[in-house]
Order: C-alpha cells, then structure tokens, then sequence
C-alpha cells in the first residue's frame, strides 16, 4: 500500500505540474475577457455595441472616439458607416495640426475599411515632423499598405532604429529609455522582425529593456509613476510579437503577471485608473480597451492589432516587365503598357493629416509573430509631457 501511494502521489504532483500553468494560461484570457466587458458594458450603457458605435462614437468622431473604433473593428463584425462619415466630415471641415492626431484619424479611417485620399495625405503632411511617435504611428499606416512618395517601412524603421537608446529603450526625451514609448515602437516594428535582421536586434533589446523595467507588481512605470497605460502598452507590443507574458519568465516578476497588474488598475464600473487610488482615467480606460483586445486576438490566433482586418489600401498597378517578349495575338499589334500613375495629393486646407505566431519558449530571445502586423496612443509629446508632469 505504501509503495501504491506513493506512486499514486507522484502521479498527482506530474499531474499538476502539466494542468496548472495550463489553467493559469486559460485563465490570464477569460480575465481579458471580462475586463473587456466591463469596459463594454461602460461606454455602453449597458446597450448594444453598434449602438454605442452609432451613438456616442459617432457623435464624437474626430475627438475621441477613434482608439475605441479600431478596437471594436479588430474584435467583432460592426458598421462604421455613420462613423466613417461623421469622421470624413470632421476632416474635411477642421484644421487639425497635431501630426499625430492625423496619422490618428488615418489609422481610423483604414480600420473601418476607408482607403480615402486623406490616409496618404496624412501620411506625407506628418511622418517624422512630431519626433518618435510620428514615426511609429506613419509605420502603422504604411504596415497597412499605405505608402507615399519616398515614405516606405525602408524609411521609417531606418529613422526609427536610429533613435534606439543605449539601454535598447526608446523615448521622446532623454537620455534613457521608457517602457511606455519602447512598448509602442515595439508594436510598430513587430511586423518586420522575420524578414529584417536589424530590426529582430533592435526588438531583442528593447525587450530585454522591458523585461528590467518591470515592477514587482506586474506593472510599469513611465516618468517615476507605476500606471495602467505604460502597462498595457507593453502587453501589445509582446501580443504584437506573439508572446504571452503570462507564459514568458522574463516577464513574471514574483509571481505577478502583466495581466494581473492590469486587474489592479480597473474599478468596479468597467473603467480604469491611471495611476491606483485616483479615480477613473479615460485615457487609461480606451487604451486598456485596445491593448486587451490586442491580447485576446493573439488568443485566438488571428492577426496583430495595428495590421486592420478592415484594411484596403490603393491597389497599385505593376508596370509590365519590358525585358519580357510581347506576345500578340491575330497580327494586331501589341499595345505599349500603360504608364502608371500615382495621383496626386489634393491641395486643399490642411486638414492635416501620422499575432499569434508560433509559440515560443521562455529560452527564445525575441520573437514570433503571426501575418500582420498599433499602437498607438498619445495625440502630442507636449501633450504626454504634461500629463506626467500633473501625476508626479
């Protein structure tokens, strides 16, 4: 009998050490999920979601609506129509000079399936001229197939690699790296890491960066203060590369994960906080939103948040290859190919316009993705400045 017991026990304890993180994996995804929901029944009122989509979102188009938008277009089938439109409008009858805000509201458009003039336009009006961000976010659009003049993911995630500080972090100011701005410009480069090698080094330090940074908590500080935003910042940027913090040691700090650190920052009504014990935070509630979808997605297999399912960028002819014979048929005679042409950006008032991979083990240095490829979050640097400035 002693020997069966313990045969039996040594059964158990293999048992448990297989279904335990097994459980623990399922369980970080259905605290995504009901974090989502609550965040859903929120700004819902407890109604449907194209309700809310046809209601308060469009009615807001242009102003704040556009982080919950690409969110909603990534996580479900909705009609963007009233949106679209409401959002055109806002364009065509405002002077919007924020680079960012208009790579913003490009990213909108491309997520509700809008392949409007407007996307390049802000694409070449705002790339580069608002530092970092407006790198990330220009690589964003042109991650969705969105390209103008001389603006390619070349160029971009030249000047953006070049911009990587020595400890493998990135910021808008400083000498040193944070976790908020790194985990955006992680998201923006993930979907280049296989095919380019320069980017796959500059990612593996910025992970290592992230992977010192974290708190004990699970959570991230940016600018000395442990918030919700710099923490969910960094769960879409390893969703972006198909990891799983809740799996990856490098990213478990004393048994506490990015998901659990997260929990601590929502309220009972759906929303949440900036910063633990000052009340519900908009900014920290929206980007909440769409990073945890950004998690959930990579769940269930599909493709990195800021690649939109939406997505139908211009299709652009190929110029026949003339080294090639022509070949004719009835003695006519063949036509020469027709010329490409690109039109031209409109001149017109400035309205300006900036995944579940293959799995990986914890040994991995960086990175798996899945096809595709947002993230993003601050409208200005003197907008994000400020608003640390205010928490210190």
């Amino acid at each position: 009998m002693t020997k069966a017991a313990a045969f039996i026990a040594a059964c158990l304890i293999m048992i448990s050490c297989i279904v335990t993180p097994i459980t623990a994996y399922a369980d970080s995804y259905d605290t995504a999920s009901q974090l989502l929901g609550g965040i859903c029944d929120n700004k819902s009122s407890g109604g449907s979601i194209q309700a809310w989509i046809d209601g308060e979102l469009t009615d807001k188009a242009g102003v704040s609506s556009e982080w919950y938008v690409m969110a909603l277009s990534q996580s479900g089938s909705y009609d963007f129509s009233r949106y679209q439109k409401a959002l055109k409008s806002y364009i065509a009858n405002n002077n919007i000079a924020s680079a960012t805000t208009r790579e913003k509201l490009a990213l909108a458009l491309i997520s509700t399936g809008s392949s409007d003039s407007y996307i390049t336009e802000a694409l070449g009006s705002s790339a580069g001229k608002q530092g970092l961000m407006s790198l990330v976010f220009a690589l964003h659009i042109v991650n969705n197939g969105f390209t103008t003049g001389d603006i390619t993911a070349k160029s971009l995630i030249s000047d953006i690699l070049a911009l990587q500080k020595a400890d493998g972090g990135f910021a808008i100011i400083g000498d040193y790296g944070d976790p908020d701005c790194t985990a955006m410009t992680v998201t923006a480069l993930a979907p280049s890491v296989r095919s380019n090698s320069k980017v796959k080094a500059a990612c593996d330090k910025a992970l290592g960066f992230l992977s010192k940074a974290q708190q004990a908590s699970g959570a991230y500080k940016s600018f000395g203060v442990e918030n919700c935003e710099s923490t969910v910042q960094v769960l879409l940027a390893l969703s972006s590369l198909g990891i799983d913090p809740c799996k990856d040691e490098r990213f478990i700090k004393g048994g506490s994960t990015i998901i659990d650190a997260i929990a601590g920052f929502a309220l009972s009504d759906g929303s949440f906080e900036h910063q633990k014990g000052k009340g519900a935070n908009e900014s920290a509630t929206v980007q909440a939103f769409y990073c945890l979808t950004a998690y959930e997605r990579m769940g269930k297999g599909k493709g990195a948040f800021f690649v939109f399912d939406n997505k139908k960028p211009p299709k652009t002819e190929k110029p026949q290859d003339t080294d090639k014979p022509k070949v004719t048929t009835k003695a006519t005679t063949a036509k020469a190919p027709a010329e490409v042409t690109t039109k031209k950006a409109a001149t017109k008032k400035q309205t300006g316009t900036t995944a579940a991979g293959t799995k990986q083990t914890a040994s991995q240095t960086v990175t798996s993705q899945s096809a595709g490829g947002n993230v993003t979050t601050r409208e200005s640097e003197a907008q994000d400045r400020k608003r640390y400035r205010e928490c210190d």
